[in-house]
């Protein structure tokens, strides 16, 4: 005979990757960046019979300087079960301090749930389930979930709830319930922005009127691109986890194995994340030089005049009165001190000013590129072109603006003339403000360039 009841037990997958998909954890994750989208697996307990299967897709972009959009995606298989959903999720972003903001999101989500029977090895082929149309069973319902972040510059805290509110619509031979699910995680990063980074992360997970699951994780990271960590799940087992970066590319594995009471002869479960971050593209950060105008202390020297020359008139002559003779003046042209130069460059530079999130100047400004042009290339300079943004949006998008601007410049002096092995291009973003961002006249002369030496 044929019987199966899914019972009120923890249906959301422990993923040990949230260091790179923190949208795994907590929905306020959706916008922490401008455009991110990771796709997760996990085969859970390999080596057991009809293994649980999970694909995952967590996508979210930011919208303006606060707001963010995302999509989830996710099939999960157990035995004779599967479970799909989507959920459509929205974050805010509050700016507190200026290395701290604030993230609330909000998700809702369909999900629909399949019993299918017409795989099972029966006994009893009268079994009610496998009667009356009931092989194939099929529920849909509304599903829900919504957290809270606080991202510092080194640390990371969070509070979410899953299945916050669940229809739980019932099919005929299946009970099947999603019973709420609070996440709390914390994390801090030692040693921000050196060769070694070690970030240790705690995380738990408590299902109401369920089980409660914390665990514990040390990252360590290097060259802000290879990670590898590991830890325990309490009650459960061992975690490890390898993944790299490069450029907007990551690419993530994990693995945990099972030796408590609860997870004995479970075996091992891994998961592989593949992601792209569009914000993590490296700029090159340079602070800016101002150029130093000196005094000009030496001037073209005047020739001297030649001695005049007196001749002895001849014996049988009358003595003659000497021709005095006056030698031209050489005038040599007046060179300009590349200093000079440098600050007339500066002085057109600061008159440069772009609009909110553009990357573009208006016409006017085109007489002042081409005399930076002609200056450049009469000079025979080589140039460092750093692009600014003001605090308006996220650091990675400011970033990312920032560098566009420089790259802009660049490209309309090499319309000019210049050679782009002359130049150099680097993007600030708001790190290195110009002018005071507090003050809302100041803050938009901060969306600029700055031309100096390299």
């Amino acid at each position: 005979m044929l019987s199966f009841v899914w019972g009120k037990a923890q249906q959301t997958a422990l993923f040990n990757t949230y260091s790179y998909d923190l949208m795994q954890l907590n929905i306020a994750a959706i916008g922490r960046t401008c455009v991110e989208a990771n796709l997760n697996y996990r085969a859970q307990w390999l080596g057991v019979k009809e293994t649980p299967r999970l694909y995952q897709l967590n996508a979210g972009m930011a919208l303006g300087n606060s707001s963010g959009i995302g999509l989830k995606i996710s099939q999960n298989t157990v035995g004779l079960l599967k479970f799909t959903g989507a959920t459509l999720g929205y974050a805010y972003r509050a700016k507190l301090t200026d290395k701290a903001k604030l993230h609330l999101g909000i998700g809702a989500a369909w999900r629909q749930n399949t019993f299918n029977a017409s795989k099972a090895i029966v006994s009893d082929n009268n079994d009610i389930s496998l009667s009356n149309n009931q092989s194939n069973l099929r529920s849909n319902n509304f599903d829900c979930e919504a957290g809270a972040m606080l991202l510092g510059e080194k640390w990371t805290a969070g509070l979410s709830a899953l299945h916050l509110y669940n229809t739980n619509s019932k099919m005929n031979a299946v009970a099947f319930e999603a019973k709420p699910q609070l996440n709390a995680l914390l994390a801090y990063k030692f040693n921000k922005g050196k060769m070694v980074e070690v970030e240790p992360w705690v995380v738990n997970r408590y299902t109401i009127n369920g089980i409660n699951q914390p665990e514990a994780m040390l990252n360590a990271r290097f060259k802000q691109m290879i990670t590898v960590g590991g830890g325990y799940r309490f009650n459960y087992g061992y975690m490890a986890l390898a993944g790299i970066e490069l450029g907007v590319l990551k690419i993530a594995y994990s693995f945990d194995y099972g030796v408590g009471k609860n997870a004995a002869g479970l075996g091992s479960s891994h998961q592989v994340l593949l992601g792209v971050d569009l914000c993590r593209k490296k700029t090159k950060v340079q602070e800016p030089s101002e150029p130093v105008a000196e005094a000009v202390k030496d001037q073209p020297l005047v020739p001297e005049q030649p001695p005049v020359v007196k001749e002895e008139p001849k014996k049988e002559e009358p003595i003659a009165e000497p021709v005095k003779q006056t030698p031209p003046v050489v005038s040599t042209p007046v060179v300009p001190r590349e200093d000079d130069v440098f600050k007339e460059i500066h002085q057109l530079s600061e008159t440069f000013i772009f609009d909110i999130n553009k990357s573009t100047l208006t016409e006017d400004k085109g007489a002042d590129l081409d005399r930076i042009a002609k200056l450049v290339i009469d000079n025979k300079l080589k140039i460092s072109i750093t692009g600014y943004a003001c605090n308006k949006g996220s650091e990675e998008y400011n970033k990312i603006l920032s560098y566009k601007r420089a790259e802009y410049v660049k490209n309309e002096l090499h319309r000019r003339g210049v050679s782009n092995s002359a130049m150099q291009v680097y993007g600030i973003g708001e790190e290195k403000e110009l002018y005071s961002n507090s003050d809302a006249d100041l803050q938009i002369r901060n969306r600029t360039v700055r031309i100096n030496k390299p």
